[in-house]
């Protein structure tokens, strides 16, 4: 394979599309008159000087400007009609621009190319309404979980389009200026320099509805031609006939997850080592760190760039690799490799689940699909996890069952996790060597700005060990160069200062930790700041129909482009804009993951109840008020010295009732909420709330008895039973309720309020008495006991 072919091709597909964006604005002079793929070259001869190491000039300008085969295009921009020498990699770039936007061709729009706006595509999502959503649109800013929220304005503001612009070629032009360490760290920077700034416009202002992101696209369409380049090059064949040919097999698509994660996760045995509440940031972080690790190992070690990891997210990646004989044999190298570590040093209580789809160039028009495809048989291979540990093809291996690392020592079992041998002493206990990393990742977190992968161990004396030979290190600063090191991901909107000396990329890894004097606060900490009782609130959220809103909510417009802008976009809402929440207005709340369509937080049992009404009413302007994209949470109240695993149980109870119908339900189940017993809509939380908080205060006025609450959850009991039985007895709570106010609660001016909500109750249609359980329990929790009567 010729490497400065290979890399001149990434280059060309990653800018194959940069004239539509330079046309835009005011690009540092630059002629921006004619066709996009005309200025698309005319911005790669402007960084001729630059380029040179990296590529051969001459093929790099021809595959931007050649990138379309259309008669629509002048023949002199067609790529069939590229120099003969040159053709086939224009025709190899053409056909990865035409998988990236494979249904393109079957849409026509108009529109002032400078003035349309990103549809969000969430806008497009459609399973259960009559009527297309109303579409939402996005504005010209630099991309931040801040900017994720579509607006009613359907025309760009030029000005402010043109600004961008100028931002892009200022970026563009600090990188020209710079002397680069390796292509692969330059290219990882154009792909970060690219988000930043294309993630807003759209790719085609051609369509209806254009809801594809011009760096999806580029991003994409990079990756296809990696794959496809690698494909060819494989079976050193790149005759224009083959290359065309979009019916043969030239790609697979590989998905990863982990099995045992929960279990791994909360199973932690003895509270008073070490501090569960660090323990579970660390675990969650070490387990995302596996999966990216693994990811961008697969990539690295393929000599595929990371654009070919289309999404890491939620648990799980989805990555595109050229079908070859090379590539099947690492995948399973890898996952034997792999799961026989966590057999020998987990005892087999995590499992690497790797699958892999064969598809054609013509399937990309229906990518969804395929990745629907993928991910059941990733679900049937999580049936044997570690199956391949334990047997042949002939029988089972009886020795694999047989842990040798797992046999005691006279030291005894770990006093933490109780499952692995005890190796080291602290405090008064001794425990593991997984369990010790758990600690020190536990410290170091909070006030890490970054975690760099190594595919060696590096010089340093806190990194930490990772499954498949890698590395990771918990950095404040970029380490120095070093042939070792894969990728940083630099967390949040940490501002990246220089030009890099590893590759970097920006990631919203949901990393936020209540402190107090910079140290993590414990659980029993967090429920000291709740109102009233000191108790928890273990909050479970996700997407509703998540599965099928990816293969069926897109319709016959499943591309890679689409489904990758998508996954995008989710991630960044749950690890970036719930991030960033807590930062700013929940600080009490402890975040143990959020990422891909769902989350686990523990805090304070009201804030919890008040963070997920924030986030639920933020997800609806973020996902453009589209009725069929919805989200559904429960919430468990334990006591903080609860066992952990137990409080997260009784969350995925309660997320499993907000997700069913039951006789309170109004409409279908699921966009809804399971708190204190009750399952709510949405629109009727706050006020719900806002009920419990005003008959909280006025237990703590006396003006209400302790007893009187209790007689509440009294009659709630009874219109249940009227609901759902429709006899007419379970009515008597009205007569119990008026003698019990007007016996108890004295009539004057400061308690008219009192009477008049208490009355309302009688209104059997009412938001009130259907979940008055909860406003009753709401109060007996958040009312301050010694003050109440």
């Amino acid at each position: 394979m010729n490497s400065k072919t290979y890399q001149t091709v990434l280059l060309g597909a990653l800018f194959h599309d940069i004239g539509k964006f330079i046309q835009r604005g005011d690009f540092g002079g630059l002629n921006i008159t004619g066709k996009h793929p005309e200025v698309s070259a005319t911005f790669i001869k402007s960084w001729a000087q630059f380029l040179a190491p990296w590529a051969d000039l001459p093929l790099l300008e021809n595959l931007v400007a050649r990138h379309h085969e259309s008669s629509s295009f002048p023949e002199t921009l067609r790529a069939q009609n590229a120099p003969p020498e040159m053709r086939e990699f224009c025709l190899l770039v053409s056909r990865a621009d035409n998988y990236s936007s494979a249904e393109r061709d079957t849409e026509t729009g108009s529109g002032n190319y400078k003035t349309k706006p990103l549809t969000t595509v969430f806008s497009r999502l459609k399973l259960r309404s009559e009527t297309q959503a109303k579409p939402k649109y996005y504005q010209p800013e630099v991309f931040s979980p801040k900017n994720l929220f579509p607006g009613d304005e359907a025309k760009l503001n030029p000005a402010a389009t043109g600004k961008l612009a100028q931002d892009l070629g200022k970026a563009l032009q600090e990188v020209s200026k710079a002397k680069w360490p390796s292509f692969q760290v330059l290219y990882t920077h154009l792909i970060a320099v690219l988000e930043d700034h294309c993630w807003c416009l759209p790719a085609s202002t051609q369509e209806e509805m254009p809801d594809v992101s011009l760096y999806d696209h580029l991003r994409t369409t990079a990756a296809i031609a990696a794959a496809l380049y690698q494909y060819h090059a494989a079976r050193n064949d790149f005759s224009e006939k083959n290359i065309i040919n979009d019916t043969e097999q030239k790609f697979l698509l590989v998905t990863g997850d982990l099995s045992g994660i929960q279990r791994y996760i909360f199973d932690i045995a003895s509270i008073g080592v070490g501090g569960v509440a660090k323990r579970l940031r660390a675990r969650s972080f070490y387990l995302s760190a596996m999966l990216a690790g693994l990811a961008h190992k697969i990539v690295a070690d393929l000599d595929l760039p990371q654009v070919n990891i289309i999404t890491i997210s939620g648990g799980n990646f989805y990555i595109l690799l050229p079908n070859t004989k090379n590539a099947h044999d690492y995948i399973k190298k890898l996952r034997i490799a792999v799961n026989q570590e966590f057999l020998t040093s987990f005892g087999g209580e995590l499992a690497l689940n790797l699958a892999a789809v064969p598809f054609s160039g013509q399937e990309f028009r229906h990518y969804n699909l395929v990745q629907r495809q993928a991910r059941e048989k990733l679900l049937l291979s999580k049936l044997n996890p570690l199956s391949d540990m334990l047997q042949d093809e002939a029988a089972w291996r009886e020795n694999a069952f047989i842990l040798e690392k797992m046999k005691t020592t006279n030291q005894g079992y770990c006093k933490s996790c109780g499952k692995l041998p005890a190796t080291k002493k602290i405090d008064d206990s001794i425990i593991c060597t997984l369990c010790d990393q758990d600690l020190r990742l536990g410290k170091e977190l909070p006030e890490a700005k970054m975690v760099v992968f190594y595919s060696q161990k590096p010089e340093h004396p806190n990194s930490f060990s990772l499954p498949g030979g890698l590395w990771g290190l918990l950095a404040s600063k970029i380490p120095p160069v070093s042939e070792k090191a894969i990728v940083a991901y630099l967390f949040g909107d940490g501002e990246q200062k220089g030009i890099p000396s590893i590759p970097v990329r920006k990631v919203y890894w949901s990393n936020f930790v209540p402190q107090k004097d910079g140290q993590p606060l414990d659980f029993d900490a967090i429920a000291g700041c709740s109102k009233g009782k000191k108790m928890l609130g273990v909050l479970k959220a996700d997407v509703d129909n998540v599965g099928a809103l990816f293969s069926l909510g897109l319709g016959d417009r499943g591309s890679i482009s689409r489904v990758a802008t998508l996954s995008r976009l989710l991630e960044a809402f749950f690890s970036g804009w719930v991030n960033r929440l807590l930062t700013d207005k929940f600080p009490n709340i402890y975040l143990v993951y959020s990422g891909g369509d769902d989350l686990l937080a523990v805090g304070p049992w009201n804030e919890a109840a008040e963070l997920i009404s924030q986030i639920r009413t933020d997800f609806v302007r973020f996902s453009g008020q589209n009725p069929d994209v919805t989200l559904s949470a429960g919430i468990a109240v334990v006591k903080p010295a609860y066992p952990i695993a137990h409080g997260v149980s009784a969350a995925d109870e309660s997320l499993d009732k907000a997700k069913s119908k039951t006789p309170k339900t109004i409409g279908d189940g699921k966009d809804q909420i399971a708190f204190l017993g009750e399952t709510v809509k949405w629109d009727q939380l706050p006020k719900l709330l806002e009920e419990g908080r005003a008959l909280a205060e006025w237990a703590e006025k006396g003006q209400v008895s302790a007893r009187f609450v209790h007689h509440l959850l009294l009659y709630a009991r009874m219109f249940d039973h009227y609901l759902q039985n429709q006899k007419i007895e379970g009515l008597r709570y009205i007569p119990l309720l008026h003698y019990d106010l007007h016996r108890n609660v004295k009539k004057a001016e400061d308690t008219l309020p009192i009477h008049k909500w208490a009355q309302s109750l009688a209104d059997i249609s009412g938001n009130s008495i259907r979940h008055l359980a909860l406003i009753a329990r709401y109060a007996l929790l958040a009312r301050r006991s010694s003050n109440a009567r």
